[in-house]
């Protein structure tokens, strides 16, 4: 759980614990921890990225297989 006065957890995208600035433009390297400068306040942070995959299907129309 964070310590933060803001909401930092699960996020749209990286918001800094320490001023609230949040880091629209965040380029995701890829799931795991990323040490970064906050951009407004200049104080580091620790972004924890998740990566979640869903999936959506949907019925068509039965095709013939080719055997």
């Amino acid at each position: 759980m964070s310590d933060s006065r803001f909401d930092t957890e699960y996020t749209d995208f990286p918001i800094c614990p320490a001023c609230g600035y949040e880091h629209k433009d965040w380029e995701c390297e890829g799931e795991g921890d990323s040490e970064r400068w906050c951009e407004s306040c200049d104080q580091p942070i620790l972004v924890e990225t998740h990566v979640y995959i869903n999936y959506t299907t949907t019925a068509r129309e039965e095709a013939p297989r080719d055997e």
